[in-house]
């Protein structure tokens, strides 16, 4: 991929060629891959271990809100399923 403009007003006059900043980095990150991609995997390597190893902890809470109706709660009655 080359992304190029010509700084030249008329393309025809031979004006010189430039390479565009997004270009240069781009470049930049080609040469680069193999470190970016190691430093990623290894981040992403030590979260993954790091975050298995914490001891789970649930919390939560709520409240039913009954209206509209005439209803009673047997509170020693178990329910088998």
């Amino acid at each position: 991929m080359t992304l190029r403009f010509n700084t030249s007003s008329d393309p025809r006059s031979g004006g010189s060629v430039e390479e565009s900043p997004l270009q240069k980095y781009w470049e930049v990150l080609q040469r680069r891959r193999v470190p970016i991609i190691v430093v990623a995997g290894i981040v992403f390597g030590l979260t993954t271990f790091y975050t298995m190893r914490q001891k789970p902890t649930f919390q939560a809470s709520g409240k039913l809100l009954f209206t509209g109706g005439n209803y009673s709660i047997d509170s020693d009655r178990q329910c088998d399923d």
